[in-house]
């Protein structure tokens, strides 16, 4: 039997059952409602072993969290990168995270909270995904049912077929995968065109990167050092804006511990 675990789309807990044993693998779940998608729908009934995912099990979150603060802390920064004639590089997943950043900003448009003509680009693989979460928007379990990006937000596409390269032009969004920025991405390359340098122009982290990754190095960096993001091209000076903000797509140490004491398995996998 499959269950809603609420990280992407398409995302699915299944409880498998065989000879009088019952088994619950978690996946990747999330249990708070996203932007876009809503949280997990898993069974509370008692299982003989629960296998869940601890992707965020080794911290707490920070107690003054709070998920609309954190969106409106992006329109914050998005906002002051417009005003100096900069852009704003949010490098994204391409699946789930590309989504629910092109419908917070979609509510900042909406609330004045950036200017409603200000352009939106995406581009690389989240392209491809932000389509087929446009297809499946009448059938999916989410929030903004039949809410479709590629149509109702007008976005510009860069791919191939569209309108070609993705030009870096001041006053615009860029949602771009990867999320780590790895080499040979979009958003690898277009941070490479003079946006690193340029103090005008703001790079949003809005998920996870790994430390080695150039996403992760930029990350660790402070302003005025060096950055190697291709090891193809020459270090550059970091000047941009960057900021980490906390949009993570897997449920909170506490939700895991407070799920797990629900279940009551006989025997608790934490993976």
């Amino acid at each position: 039997m499959f269950h809603d675990a609420g990280h992407i789309l398409g995302s699915v807990a299944v409880t498998i059952k065989a000879e009088g044993k019952t088994i619950l693998y978690t996946g990747d779940v999330n249990f708070e409602d996203a932007t876009v998608q809503k949280g997990a729908l898993l069974p509370e009934e008692p299982v003989d072993a629960l296998i869940i995912e601890t992707t965020r099990g080794d911290h707490a979150r920070r107690p003054d969290y709070n998920r609309k603060d954190e969106e409106n802390e992006l329109a914050d920064a998005i906002r002051k990168v417009l005003e100096r004639n900069g852009s704003a590089l949010i490098p994204v997943f391409a699946m789930g995270k590309t989504q629910e950043v092109l419908a917070m900003i979609n509510r900042f448009k909406k609330e004045g909270l950036v200017p409603k003509k200000t352009p939106v680009y995406i581009g690389g693989l989240s392209t491809k995904m932000t389509m087929i979460y446009d297809r499946f928007a009448g059938v999916s379990r989410r929030n903004l049912p039949g809410f479709r990006f590629m149509k109702d937000m007008e976005l510009e596409a860069g791919t191939k077929k569209r309108i070609g390269p993705i030009p870096f032009l001041p006053g615009c969004i860029y949602a771009l995968s990867s999320g780590m920025m790895t080499e040979k991405t979009v958003s690898n390359t277009f941070a490479r065109q003079g946006l690193l340098e340029n103090p005008k122009h703001g790079l949003f982290f809005v998920g996870y990167a790994d430390p080695a990754s150039p996403g992760g190095r930029i990350r660790a960096a402070k302003q005025g050092d060096e950055v190697e993001i291709d090891p193809a091209y020459p270090a550059v000076k970091l000047n941009c804006e960057v900021r980490v903000f906390d949009f993570s797509g897997h449920a909170t140490r506490e939700a895991l511990a407070d799920y797990i004491c629900k279940v009551k398995a006989k025997k608790t996998f934490l993976v």
